[in-house]
């Protein structure tokens, strides 16, 4: 029980080290750490890190493929799972396909378009478990 609301809220911060509240509570693969590793066994995360954002790119020359890196904040000791979406390209109208994976350290998304692209931005969102330590 708590004594107070701002020891109720501190559970709730928003450091990785803080944070006593998993955000994901239920977990299924084949590797405790690794994310990345398919399989059938149930884990509950005892810490887990989820990290959001977009990268972009002006492409020159113009090509119809290519790769966005960005740089994480909180490292992971595995690879986490990460889902991409391309948000705005030039041309507009351009149909691009999507192959996004992290070792850890960046989420790396590799990008092929039916088209010359000029530029290109993709939002990214990463989940994985324990942070690396330094």
């Amino acid at each position: 029980m708590f004594d107070d609301f701002e020891e109720y809220l501190s559970q709730f911060k928003s450091t990785p080290e803080a944070r006593k509240a998993p955000w994901i509570l239920f977990r299924k693969g084949g590797d405790r750490t690794n994310w990345a590793t398919p399989g059938g066994t149930v884990y509950v995360p005892t810490s887990s890190l989820v990290q959001i954002g977009v990268v972009d790119d002006v492409v020159n020359p113009v090509a119809t493929e290519g790769i966005l890196v960005q740089a994480l904040q909180g490292k992971y000791y595995g690879e986490p799972i990460v889902f991409a979406q391309v948000i705005s390209t030039v041309p507009l109208d351009a149909f691009v396909m999507l192959k996004s994976v992290s070792g850890g350290d960046d989420v790396e998304i590799s990008w092929r378009a039916d088209a010359a692209l000029s530029y290109i931005a993709c939002a990214w969102i990463a989940y994985g478990g324990q942070l690396r330590t330094p």
